[in-house]
């Protein structure tokens, strides 16, 4: 049985254009986090259905967000979550190099009509790939990696979609809501890295939208 954990990323010319995430089970748990807040902030889907995002804690903390795992969609398979990330909004993006110290799945970042949408899967463990296959995805699928526990597993697929003008709409409020307070002394040159991430899990399908922020982000304290 596998525990090992899965690292993904969208990024292009060594650059990343998304977080870098990690996915991995402790038992029959599994846990999504992203790099750019390790130690402050994860994502975890339990046996019993209930998920929730909250913050990285010793003691007991409340969740800034839960919901209930969705109904079978098909025979033996759960849609658990997923994780779109947008063609960049930013003109003046923060530029993190892809660290080559643990292996990161790679994948090229969508075109300007696109979106790249990663999806999170939950079978039986009899499951193989020949199954998922045969769910007739509306889009051509890339299996990207499994994790096995002791009751199901978890796929976790790529494909990408059209990127619309209700999408465009959508990510471009929040982008622009979004703003880095830095004190007067503070330099940008020493962001590494910036996300905006939203999570949707009203519908019937949750997932977050991963957006990279930027230059136009930012706000020092005593400039205009």
């Amino acid at each position: 049985m596998s525990s090992k954990p899965i690292r993904f990323a969208v990024a292009g010319d060594g650059e990343s254009h998304s977080t870098v995430w990690r996915l991995w089970a402790n038992r029959s748990e599994l846990y999504l986090a992203g790099r750019s807040h390790t130690g402050i902030l994860k994502i975890s889907f339990h046996k019993n259905g209930k998920n929730r995002a909250a913050k990285v804690l010793t003691t007991p903390r409340p969740a800034l967000i839960s919901w209930e795992r969705r109904p079978e969609f098909c025979p033996g398979w759960t849609f658990c979550f997923g994780i779109v990330v947008p063609p960049p909004v930013t003109n003046f993006p923060f530029r993190e190099t892809i660290k080559d110290d643990k292996p990161i799945l790679i994948v090229p970042p969508p075109t300007q009509e696109q979106k790249a949408v990663f999806q999170l899967l939950l079978s039986s463990n009899e499951a193989n790939e020949k199954d998922l296959r045969a769910l007739n995805h509306p889009k051509e699928i890339k299996v990207l990696g499994r994790i096995l526990m002791p009751h199901e597993q978890a796929w976790l697929t790529l494909f990408y979609d059209g990127y619309n003008t209700n999408d465009r709409s959508i990510v471009q409020e929040y982008f622009e809501k979004l703003t880095i307070q830095l004190g007067h002394s503070s330099e940008i040159k020493g962001i590494k890295a910036a996300y905006l991430h939203f999570i949707e899990a009203s519908g019937a399908n949750p997932h977050l939208i991963d957006i990279q922020l930027g230059r136009e982000n930012v706000r020092i304290e005593g400039q205009c």
